[in-house]
């Protein structure tokens, strides 16, 4: 008769996978032999009625088992992998925002000290359209506060003038 035996899982997997093939090399003029008692019966059919009867009651929980575990390994390793894929794109976002910023407070300081006014035309044309329209409003509003300021020189020396020709006369 049978015996059962204590083994490990891996055991019980490499065994049952050893008899399953070992019961498909069953060849069919064994089946059709009508002696199916387990002294006289020929090894493949041996296996072909240990698979059979141990398929399953004995080895579908502990595969059901192992699938279960599997299925919790590849949730977490899912979750895992979405989180690292989070922290990668945060923290590429946050490296490409400062190299942003980098290159546009440095180029506020660049640009004003550039030897050559055809070099800073060439690059403020190959910037992007809403880029060139900022340097525009920049330098535009630039222009306006200097002029703003010439014109006050202006208004104070023709003051000054003024009062000197006041100063002048009553003298």
């Amino acid at each position: 008769g049978w015996v059962k035996t204590a083994h490990h899982f891996w055991y019980q997997l490499n065994d049952f996978a050893r008899r399953v093939l070992r019961a498909v090399e069953t060849t069919q003029d064994e089946f059709r032999d009508p002696v199916f008692r387990l002294a006289e019966i020929s090894d493949e059919k041996r296996n072909v009625a240990f698979v059979f009867e141990n398929t399953f009651p004995a080895l579908m929980p502990a595969y059901e088992q192992l699938l279960s575990l599997y299925q919790e390994e590849v949730e977490r390793f899912v979750s895992t992998a979405r989180l690292l894929i989070a922290m990668t794109a945060i923290a590429n976002t946050v490296f490409i925002i400062g190299i942003t910023c980098f290159v546009l407070f440095t180029l506020r300081r660049v640009v004003p000290k550039m030897q050559s006014n055809r070099v800073s035309i060439t690059m403020a044309l190959r910037f992007p359209k809403k880029c060139r329209q900022k340097l525009k409003e920049l330098y535009t509003e630039l222009e306006r506060l200097m002029l703003e300021l010439a014109d006050e020189d202006a208004a104070r020396n023709a003051l000054e003038a003024n009062n000197d020709d006041c100063e002048n006369v009553q003298s």
